[in-house]
């Protein structure tokens, strides 16, 4: 008992709590509550024998005793009765006899005392309380009508019971011994059947690595039992498989997560973009190599150091910006984004980020994820489009686009202030000759030194605006309420103007001194019209220029001859579409790098029956104003289809090459614009891929709402559509970013010095990385020089036309070139 007592107390648990023990002692628990139960009830069953037995024998003594006690009564025989008496005093149980007569007089009596009180008397008493007596009445031949005495027998109850108590002692102990006896074989059994094998596969398990099992097992012996212990065996060996198993899986798993943390931290790392993640004090967690280079400093430093600490000591207020959009993150739970915001480097760069800041559980912290996208290249050439869309390029003075606005504005405040103002036509007299004599880089210094003389003559409330050329426009706003006195200032104005004008300057080794016409209209007076007091202005300053240049005139209505002239030009354009004296001529379009043609401008042209072809910039206004442009232009676009039809028939057409058409405003705005496209296409049977169709920015300005629609139609049934004249416009990004395009145009204003002039190539550059983040194709205009086409075949430029290659053919001779297309 002892060794085994050690031997499971070795196994960490007291020998009292093994299941063998606990169960021997629930089994002897049992067993002598059965044996109590069973020895009571033989006791109680032996108590009732012992009683009956008792009784019996009393009646036996007394059947004995009973006719020499009534005889003895009957006779009066003292002597007799003494002998009774003694007689029955041999029996140690009987502590008294009496025999008495029917008077109650004692004949004989004998009394012994009570033995002493034993260690049962208490149990006697529990079981017989009181005196036990045996009185039995004396008679006559068992005649109990004639009774004349009686025996009383008093018993001592301990002794009496003595015979009992022994066979109680006997039978306790007895069951005692057994159920001992019993609780040993049974504890030996269950130790040997349960706790023993139990033991094993404990001690077996004690041995076994959690982490690295190894080959640790439970013998076979164990597990081939057939009972539970096996099922237990077979089933720990089979938890020992499936943790090494696991094991295994777990470390290729680590192994494979380890690698993909890798991949991931090299990809993070190679990301152009800053990325880190800053937890509510600002430390910095985890950084990707673009923010440390950012800062120029180790990515393994920065980790566990404050953001902030890092960008106070470069920018301050920066620095608590990104704090307080932490802070907004991390107290919602919702993302954040900081459009378009300021960030200097560590060497004193200023950058402009987008930063979008996420709420980040970082192995179960709450920090901030902020990726910062670096827009500041970009942010550079949106701000040089929009530069271009609202100035001129060369003097920096304001386009025609900011000219109308502001002079639609100033033409409402007149009218509100019942004031009158002035806008002056100014055009440089003999600048042709310039250009011509001495190139253009002479011309566009001239042009800036008169941009420079206008704009610092005249008050911060005027407007000087470059039209393009040596043209200039002046608004100048609320002169007088009287007519009189307005067209007096506004005559002083031209006067100093004209005179800052001539006054002489030195460009390129050389004094100059250049003069010019200006025209002048009054507002509201002469007309409310933007585009009218233009034309006026323009009329006006061709009077000038009539009357001898250097000078100004101001637009009267005798001057309406001029008006008369456009109207007769009217009539015999609408001579011209009735009789289809218009005609098309073709500006191939070619590949830069591939040097083949790939289409061709469609341009219109008027051959008059008297004075021979008509140049474009003459009728073309006309047909504009007039709206005869809605017709040629629908005739425009059907003619170019037929022609593509056959050239097709012919196989002379390329399935990839298309026309470009041009589009004016006033065609475009038609309602029934889209149809008529869609219509010329169907009855030609011309695919539209074949059709690109060219606008100006002037289109989109007029009604961006309804261009984009429009435009988006005539793109989802395949057609192209190019913007015309890029860069001499709005060129408004937030237009570019909303209309539906596939080409943008270079204008050929910025490609003729494009390669003397750094200006020109610098918005040539612009507008070409601002066509690839678009993702649109560029087509250079006006390429005349070798010089060009070596500039654009090293940019991303896809086409380009222009005289190099060979200036606008008509259909014959445009014929022949895809005729040596398809022969090559």
């Amino acid at each position: 008992m002892i060794a085994i007592k050690a031997q499971v107390e070795s196994m960490g648990v007291s020998f009292k709590n093994k299941i063998s023990t606990r169960l021997a002692k629930q089994t002897v628990a049992i067993a002598f509550l059965l044996g109590a139960l069973l020895s009571s009830l033989q006791v109680y069953l032996d108590y009732q024998n012992h009683g009956s037995s008792f009784d019996q024998n009393i009646e036996q003594l007394l059947s004995v005793s009973l006719g020499s006690a009534s005889r003895s009564v009957r006779t009066l025989d003292n002597n007799l009765a003494e002998e009774v008496v003694n007689g029955l005093m041999h029996y140690e149980f009987i502590h008294e006899v009496q025999i008495v007569d029917d008077l109650g007089v004692v004949l004989a009596e004998s009394e012994r005392a009570l033995a002493p009180h034993s260690s049962t008397y208490w149990i006697t008493e529990w079981l017989e309380p009181g005196e036990k007596t045996y009185v039995h009445q004396l008679s006559v031949d068992q005649d109990q009508s004639s009774q004349f005495g009686q025996l009383i027998i008093g018993i001592d109850k301990d002794v009496a019971l003595g015979p009992f108590y022994q066979r109680l002692v006997y039978v306790v102990s007895s069951g005692f011994i057994r159920n001992m006896l019993l609780a040993l074989i049974l504890f030996y059994v269950f130790y040997a059947m349960l706790t023993a094998p139990m033991t094993r596969v404990a001690q077996v398990m004690r041995r076994v690595n959690p982490l690295a099992p190894g080959g640790i097992r439970l013998s076979k012996a164990l597990v081939n039992r057939g009972d539970e212990l096996g099922a237990i065996a077979g089933v720990t060996n089979e938890f020992f498989q499936t943790i090494e198993e696991s094991i295994k899986e777990r470390e290729a798993s680590d192994n494979k997560l380890s690698d993909s943390l890798k991949q991931t931290r090299q990809i993070i790392d190679n990301v152009p973009h800053q990325i880190c993640a800053r937890n509510k004090d600002g430390q910095l967690l985890f950084v990707n190599q673009a923010i440390a280079d950012f800062y120029n400093m180790d990515a393994k430093t920065m980790e566990s150091v404050s953001y902030f600490d890092i960008h106070d000591r470069i920018h301050k207020e920066e620095s608590q910006e990104i704090q307080i959009a932490d802070q907004q993150v991390l107290s919602t739970g919702q993302p954040y984004f900081m459009p378009d915001h300021a960030i200097t480097d560590c060497d004193g760069n200023l950058h402009y980020v987008q930063t979008s800041l996420v709420p980040f559980q970082y192995f179960g912290e709450d920090t901030v994820l902020a990726v910062s996208v670096d827009i500041t290249e970009r942010k550079a050439a949106e701000e040089k489009v929009i530069e271009l869309a609202f100035y001129d390029s060369l003097t920096g003075l304001p386009n025609r686009n900011l000219l109308i606005d502001r002079m639609n504005l100033e033409m409402k405040r007149a009218e509100r202030h019942n004031s009158i103002g002035a806008l002056l036509f100014i055009d440089l007299d003999n600048f042709k000759a310039v250009n011509d004599s001495f190139g253009h880089a002479v011309g566009d210094q001239v042009l800036q030194h008169v941009a420079t003389q206008l704009k610092g003559s005249l008050r911060a409330v005027d407007t000087v605006a470059r039209l393009g050329g040596d043209e200039f426009l002046i608004i100048i706003p609320e002169l007088s309420s009287d007519l009189l006195e307005a067209k007096s200032r506004a005559k002083d104005i031209a006067t100093m103007l004209t005179e800052k004008i001539a006054t002489p300057f030195f460009v390129k080794n050389r004094d100059w001194v250049a003069s010019a016409s200006i025209g002048v209209a009054m507002y509201p007076v002469d007309c409310n019209d933007v585009s009218e007091v233009m034309r006026f202005a323009d009329t006006a300053m061709y009077e000038a220029k009539k009357q001898g240049r250097s000078q100004h005139v101001f637009f009267e209505s005798d001057m309406a001859s001029r008006v008369e002239l456009a109207y007769s030009l009217e009539n015999e354009l609408r001579q011209a579409v009735s009789q289809q004296q218009f005609f098309l001529v073709f500006q191939p379009q070619v590949g830069v790098q591939e040097g083949v043609i790939q289409g061709a401008e469609v341009l219109i042209r008027w051959r008059h029956p008297e004075r021979g072809v008509v140049p474009p910039f003459e009728f073309i206004p006309v047909l504009e104003s007039s709206g005869l442009i809605q017709e040629v232009g629908k005739w425009l676009i059907f003619e170019s289809c037929q022609c593509i039809r056959d050239w097709q028939n012919q196989g002379l057409w390329q399935e990839d090459a298309w026309l470009s058409v041009n589009v004016s405003p006033n065609q475009f705005y038609n309602p029934s614009f889209v149809d008529d496209v869609l219509a010329a296409l169907k009855i030609t049977g011309v695919k539209p891929e074949c059709l690109e169709l060219e606008i100006t920015e002037g289109i989109v300005i007029g009604d961006t709402e309804n261009t984009i629609k429009k435009l988006q139609k005539l793109r989802s049934h395949g057609i192209r559509v190019a913007m015309d004249d890029f860069g001499t416009g709005y060129s408004s990004l937030s237009y570019l970013k909303r209309i539906p395009l596939d080409v943008l145009k270079i204008d050929q204003s910025f490609v003729r010095d494009v390669t003397v002039d750094k200006t020109d190539k610098a918005i040539v550059e612009a507008i070409l990385a601002m066509s690839i983040s678009l993702d649109l194709e560029v087509v250079a205009e006006g390429i005349e020089t070798k010089e060009h086409y070596l500039f654009f075949k090293g940019t991303r430029c896809h086409r380009y036309q222009g005289y190099l290659y060979s200036p606008p053919v008509e259909a014959s001779f445009f014929k022949e070139m895809l005729k040596e297309i398809v022969v090559a």
